[in-house]
C-alpha cells in the first residue's frame, strides 16, 4: 500500500515538472516573439526614415537643378584688330592662336571673361577680342590711314566716286570676308559720309606712316624730274610696290629672263624660240598694243578704239598660234599693253588727251597720251587685258608706261 502511494506521488511530481518546463518554453517563445517584433518594428521604422531622407535629398537635388541650370554654350566668330587671336589660360599665359573669323563655341563667366572652345584649343579671349554673329564683323571698328590715294569701291569691286587722299583717316567698320588665315579681303570703311571698300594693303596704322614716301633707292631719281610738263611733281606719285600673289597653275618664275617680241615680229616666233634655246631665257614679253603699233584686232578694240582695231597687223588666230608655240616650248609669256601712251585712242577720243598749252592733244616723241585721270582710258586697258588673257592664254599682262 505504501509502495503504491510512493509511485503515485512520484508521478504527480513528474507531471508538475513537465508542466513547468512547458510553461518555461512558452514564456521563452513569447519573449523571443516580443523582442523580434520590437526589433522588426525598429528596422522598419529606420527603413522608412532612410526612404524619407532619400526622397528629401532627391527632391532637393531636383530643385537645385531647376534653380541653377547647366550652362549652354553659344556659337560665334572671333573678332579682332589683328589677323591672329592669341588665346590664354586663366593666368594669362598663351595656349595658342586662332585666325580672326574662326567659328568657336563660348561661355561668358560671372567675372565677364569669355572662354572659347574650338577643335584645336580652349581658353580665354585677350583684351580687345570679341565674339560676333558673322565673319563680316570679324574686323572691329578702328581707324586706319590711307597710304596710297585711291577711290573707294563697292563690295563687287566697282569704283565709286569717293576719292581717298594719301594721309586721310578712315573708320574701318567691317570687311567683306576673311580667309582661313584671318586676313580680310577688303575693309569696309567710312570716309566722311561716304562708305565703301578698300584693299588692306593701301591702309596703315599711323598718319606719319601713310604720308611717308617709299624709297628703295630710286626715289631721288623720280623727285629729280621735277614738274617738267606742268602735270605735277615727279616726287608726288606713290611708288610703293605690291607683292604679286600666286595663282594656281600659273607659276611665275622667281626671276624672269625675257626676250621682247614687237607686234610686227610675231610671225618670226620660230626664230625667237631658236635664239632663246640654251641661253637661259625663260620668258617672253609680247606686244599686244604699243601706242601706234597694234598686234591684233579684238572686240574690245572695236568697242573702245575702232582706229586701233583697223590698224592691227595680224589676225587674232595668227597671234594666238604664235603665243601657243611659245608656251608649248616651255616659256612664261607676258602680254604687254601701253596704257597712258596711245595715239589711236586719242585719235578716237581727243577729249581724253593730256593737252598742251593751246588745249590740243600734247605730242611727245610724235605720240599722244591719254590722261591718267580718265576712267574710260583705264577701263579700255583693263578690258583689253582681260580679253587678251582669255583669248590668247597669256600668263601675265604688263601695263607699261604706268609712270
Amino acid at each position: 500500500m505504501k509502495k503504491t502511494e510512493k509511485t503515485t506521488s512520484l508521478k504527480k511530481r513528474m507531471r508538475r515538472k513537465r508542466a513547468l518546463c512547458s510553461l518555461a518554453i512558452v514564456c521563452v517563445l513569447v519573449l523571443v516573439g516580443v523582442a523580434g517584433g520590437i526589433l522588426f518594428s525598429r528596422v522598419e521604422k529606420n527603413a522608412k526614415k532612410d526612404d524619407k531622407n532619400a526622397a528629401k535629398a532627391e527632391a532637393e537635388q531636383e530643385a537645385s537643378e531647376v534653380l541653377v541650370p547647366e550652362k549652354k554654350r553659344e556659337t560665334g566668330f572671333l573678332s579682332y584688330v589683328e589677323p591672329s587671336v592669341t588665346v590664354c589660360d586663366e593666368t594669362g599665359e598663351s595656349v595658342g592662336t586662332l585666325p580672326r573669323g574662326s567659328r568657336v563655341q563660348y561661355e561668358v563667366g560671372s567675372d565677364g571673361r569669355t572662354e572659347i572652345f574650338s577643335d584645336d584649343l580652349a581658353g580665354f579671349l585677350p583684351e580687345g577680342a570679341a565674339i560676333v554673329a558673322d565673319t563680316a564683323q570679324a574686323v572691329p571698328v578702328h581707324t586706319l590711314y590711307v597710304r596710297t590715294a585711291l577711290n573707294l569701291r563697292t563690295a563687287e569691286g566697282k569704283l565709286l566716286d569717293t576719292f581717298a587722299e594719301k594721309g586721310n583717316a578712315v573708320d574701318v567698320v567691317g570687311c567683306d570676308y576673311v580667309n582661313g588665315e584671318g586676313q580680310a579681303h577688303m575693309y569696309r570703311v567710312k570716309l566722311g559720309e561716304a562708305e565703301g571698300y578698300i584693299m588692306p594693303w593701301y591702309l596703315v596704322s599711323t598718319r606719319e606712316e601713310a604720308l611717308a614716301n617709299y624709297d628703295n633707292g630710286s626715289y631721288a631719281v623720280h623727285a629729280g624730274r621735277g614738274n617738267r610738263y606742268g602735270g605735277g611733281e615727279g616726287a608726288d606719285p606713290d611708288y610703293f610696290p605690291r607683292e604679286k600673289g600666286s595663282i594656281e597653275g600659273n607659276v611665275m618664275p622667281e626671276e624672269c629672263r625675257a626676250l621682247y617680241i614687237a607686234t610686227w615680229c610675231i610671225d618670226q616666233v620660230d626664230a625667237y624660240i631658236a635664239a632663246a634655246a640654251g641661253s637661259g631665257i625663260n620668258s617672253f614679253v609680247v606686244d599686244i598694243a604699243d601706242s601706234g603699233a597694234v598686234g591684233y584686232s579684238s572686240e574690245v578694240m572695236k568697242q573702245y578704239c575702232p582706229s586701233a582695231a583697223a590698224a592691227a597687223k595680224f589676225t587674232p588666230e595668227e597671234y594666238k598660234a604664235a603665243i601657243q608655240k611659245l608656251k608649248d616650248a616651255g616659256y612664261y609669256v607676258i602680254g604687254r599693253i601701253t596704257t597712258f601712251n596711245d595715239t589711236y585712242f586719242i585719235k578716237d577720243h581727243p577729249e581724253c588727251a593730256i593737252a598742251d598749252g593751246s588745249g590740243n592733244p600734247l605730242t611727245l616723241s610724235g605720240e599722244h597720251w591719254p590722261t591718267a585721270f580718265n576712267r574710260m582710258a583705264w577701263q579700255y586697258k583693263v578690258d583689253l587685258a582681260v580679253d587678251a588673257a582669255k583669248l590668247m592664254g597669256f600668263n601675265e599682262i604688263q601695263f607699261d608706261y604706268v609712270r
